[in-house]
């Protein structure tokens, strides 16, 4: 069972309650009770979309990817058996447990018992105000329904007292709540769902529900039943709607999260990638919690016909009729715009009618402007009327649809793929006459909101999306040929040139599409949350390139541990500090650069480079040096690569919740636990070397787990603070440090070879200079070998300290941090590598220029500020 608010409010009953049946019975049957433990589940109505093939592999992507040494296990729990227990069958079973003095009630039974009656009896009481809500409007209340949920309450109620006795004393703490409580106070903890459902006397989660949460709350590994028990599933239109309203409430508190965390960007408080990153995991956790409650909504009709209703519901209840149209051609009564906007239903119904009218397209759509065009320069909502606002949004959806619709097409799959698009491709996908999902049409509200208050601002997401491009193109301009300057290059110039503009451009020219044509890169500069995961996604791809271009040379760790060796000895000047080395070594910590903690001695210097590149610490026991036959070579050193030194790929949440962006097709939702998991791997990363081992003495702090007892939003709120105190990680230019340490060492043995001549001073080429470091560590501890000692001697260590004194008194250990920032597009406009259109759409544009000359493009372009 999971800690209570990792679950939406459904999740967290539908748990609680299955955890109070299965531990009934499981224990009633381990004691001897026979009568009443339930039938096999049928296995009930379908969970969601996918089938078969699709199904599994949309499991398997839900994971986190395996790479850099990923803690999240993507091996599926082994799915207990499932009976069906009556509600007639509780009580006699603890009555039976409680003349047992032998067995004590666990902590997470007593907390989840307590948590339904909790729920249960407010749900019952709620339950009838909101059947007479629905009555009012000539909808049938289903007064069996009521009374089935009272009769559990009561049920529940008893079994709570019978084996009360039977529990720990000080299950709850009392204190801990009072403080939850008091830090709730002036929160606003209400959506916009809220007011408008209170006319109906809707579900709100009492404090008391949401805040029974003592310090353990979750069976161990070991008591976990080989089969659950649940109770039978109500599928009644009330039941249904009761769902679907708790999904509304918990929409609401992600909306409301995300209007803050965009409102601080705004602001120039938070980072565009980070929000961004969290508004797109808003948007897959919206998709599992509908799916939560899918089976059962499905069989009413779905989530858009219970907004429909609870609109037509509310309009009457304030006193208009949402269908008396003031316009032909009106969706809906606009006075009720206010309503319609915060119960989904003007992106619902304008999604319907895209998905409707474009279902068999499968080339690039345009909207001629028949509506009018969005425009960004009408001031603040608030301030416009209710028709201006619709308008507004109508436009603004319009004109992106078939931009999106585009980006998700086999023609031009990009790199990063929110679940906007993916969300728009399946729909499509489905043909005419499938149904908006409620977790889209809340996704495009999402979109509004982000837009609408930016203003004539809307395109600074795209600004930023520029800035860092030039930034990291800047920093491969010097970066030799390879397959990671490519990766690299490949995804920070994808979007030099605008795919859309292009062939809708070359479209129109031949007469295939209708114009107006397009300006370019609109869709970026209208879309601030798309920008921010590219944002994303260049500096991970920066990140895990460069430290995989620096490990294989093994440069930046051999002049890591030969800048520690000079500071030891003394050798450099307590005001030459190497602030680019300090800063690497510090993030990666001891254990990616030494093999031994912190070695303080001369042969201590030497043995942990070669440990550190994989040599056994056998060499250096006596026995095995005694073993030499006089007059033969001493046998070759033997290797261990448990000792091998690697770099950590830092960012760790970053870098999982990167692969959720690639474009994968069909796959599952993550859950708040999914995210939680993140967090805590992220977490652990803190303590692990680059091989993903445990540091010695940090095997407790590991385990620790942070996050439990967080909502959903805030989580998200975490995630987005988690990538954002990554951002200097993944900006730190790996590629300049190699350079950096690689034309160090060159001058080191230059510096060897013009002292003692090359013949006098046997060391490595060029292209293996880290041995260099291995030369300075041998002569000054007197080794000839690994097996081999002779007489130590300074000459090599003075010279490698004397050069790099005078490479820290130029200012040369800061440059990789002071690397330039920005960079102008005429620095970087002729990088050149190995993709010659980022958007691999030259074979397609020469096909449309085939079909021969059409009408020319027209000059009228629609608006973009």
């Amino acid at each position: 069972m999971l800690p209570p608010a990792l679950k939406s409010i459904y999740q967290q009953y539908k748990a609680d309650t299955d955890a109070v049946a299965t531990w009934l019975a499981t224990t009633a049957k381990a004691r001897g009770y026979v009568q009443g433990l339930g039938s096999a589940a049928s296995g009930g109505a379908p969970s969601g979309r996918l089938k078969g093939k699709a199904r599994k592999q949309a499991k398997q992507v839900a994971q986190p990817p395996q790479d850099f040494g990923a803690t999240i296990s993507s091996k599926p729990a082994a799915q207990a058996k499932t009976y069906v227990l009556k509600i007639s069958d509780f009580e006699p079973m603890a009555s039976f447990l409680s003349r047992i003095e032998s067995i004590k009630v666990p902590d997470y039974f007593a907390v989840a018992i307590e948590r339904v009656v909790w729920g249960t009896v407010r749900l019952s009481h709620l339950r009838k105000n909101f059947s007479n809500g629905l009555g009012g409007s000539g909808s049938a209340a289903d007064t069996a329904s009521d009374e089935r949920h009272m009769y559990f309450a009561n049920v529940l109620e008893r079994v709570r007292d019978t084996l009360r006795p039977q529990m720990e004393a000080g299950v709850f703490n009392e204190e801990e709540l009072d403080k939850a409580r008091a830090a709730r106070k002036g929160q606003n903890t209400h959506g916009p769902f809220s007011n408008y459902y209170s006319i109906l006397g809707i579900y709100e989660p009492s404090e008391q529900y949401e805040e029974i949460a003592p310090p353990k709350t979750t069976p161990s590994a070991s008591s976990q039943p080989e089969v659950k028990y649940t109770v039978e599933q109500d599928n009644s239109y009330e039941e249904a709607s009761f769902l679907f309203t708790m999904l509304s409430v918990e929409y609401a508190e992600l909306r409301s999260a995300l209007e803050r965390l965009w409102k601080e960007w705004a602001q120039g408080k938070r980072d565009l990638a980070s929000v961004s990153v969290a508004t797109n995991l808003c948007f897959e956790l919206a998709r599992s919690m509908e799916d939560d409650i899918k089976p059962i909504s499905d069989k009413h009709g779905g989530g858009l016909n219970f907004l429909k209703g609870y609109f037509m519901n509310i309009c009457a209840a304030t006193g208009f009729d949402g269908e008396d149209l003031q316009e032909a051609g009106d969706m809906y009564n606009l006075w009720g715009y206010p309503l319609a906007h915060d119960l989904l239903i003007n992106t619902a119904e304008l999604l319907n009618g895209h998905f409707e009218n474009n279902s068999t397209k499968d080339l690039i759509t345009s909207y001629n402007g028949s509506f009018g065009w969005y425009n960004p320069r009408m001031g603040d909502p608030e301030h416009l009327s209710n028709r201006e606002n619709w308008t507004q949004d109508m436009t603004a959806l319009l004109e992106i649809l078939p931009d999106i619709q585009f980006l998700g097409s086999n023609m031009c799959r990009g790199i990063v793929e929110d679940e906007l698009i993916r969300g728009v491709s399946e729909q499509l996908q489905f043909g005419r006459g499938a149904k908006t999902p409620m977790w889209l049409a809340w996704a495009f509200q999402i979109y509004l909101d982000i837009l609408k208050p930016l203003g004539p601002r809307c395109s600074r997401g795209y600004d930023e999306m520029v800035r860092e491009s030039n930034m990291i193109k800047n920093a491969m301009l010097n970066v030799p040929p390879s397959e990671a300057r490519d990766r690299v290059l490949s995804v920070a110039s994808k979007w030099d040139h605008d795919p859309i503009q292009l062939v809708r451009d070359k479209m129109i020219e031949l007469g295939e599409l209708r114009g107006p044509g397009s300006p370019a890169f609109k869709f970026l500069r209208r879309n601030p949350m798309h920008c921010g995961l590219w944002i994303h996604m260049m500096r991970t791809t920066f990140h895990r390139s460069g430290a995989e271009y620096i490990a294989e040379p093994g440069a930046v760790m051999v002049t890591t541990q030969l800048y520690h060796a000079l500071r030891q000895e003394k050798l450099l000047g307590d005001d030459l500090i190497w602030e680019d080395l300090k800063t690497i070594w510090d993030m990666q910590g001891n254990a990616s650069f030494f093999a031994i903690e912190a070695p303080a001695s001369r042969d201590a210097y030497f043995n942990n480079y070669c440990l550190s590149l994989g040599l056994s610490a056998k060499n250096w026991v006596p026995t095995n040096r005694a073993k030499q036959v006089k007059g033969k070579k001493a046998p070759p050193p033997t290797a261990h690569n448990a000792n091998k030194r690697f770099l950590k790929i830092m960012g760790r949440v970053s870098m999982l919740l990167s692969h959720r962006l690639m474009p994968t097709g069909a796959r599952a939702a993550p859950s708040a636990e999914f995210l939680a998991k993140v967090l805590e791997e992220g977490r652990r990363h803190q303590f692990i070397d680059g091989k993903g081992n445990i540091l010695p003495g940090k095997k407790e702090e590991a385990k620790m787990k942070n996050f439990e007892g967080l909502s959903p939003s805030q989580l998200v709120r975490h995630i987005a603070e988690a990538i954002e105190g990554e951002r200097a990680e993944l900006s730190f230019n790996y590629f300049a440090m190699h350079d950096t340490v690689w034309k160090l060492l060159e001058e080191i043995r230059k510096q060897i070879v013009d002292t003692f001549g090359a013949e006098a001073a046997p060391l490595p080429e060029e292209k293996d200079l880290p041995f260099v470091a291995g030369y300075v560590f041998a002569t000054a501890s007197g080794r000839k070998g690994v097996q081999e000692t002779g007489q130590p001697t300074d000459d090599l260590i003075n010279i490698a300290a004397e050069v790099i004194a005078q490479f820290l008194k130029d200012g040369k250990g800061h440059s990789v941090k002071g690397w330039p920032k920005t960079a102008e597009v005429g620095d970087v406009g002729k990088l050149k590598f190995n993709e010659v259109y980022p958007w691999g759409m030259n074979r397609f544009v020469q096909e449309l220029r085939k079909k021969g000359g059409g009408r020319q493009l027209k000059e009228l372009q629609c608006p973009i500020l």
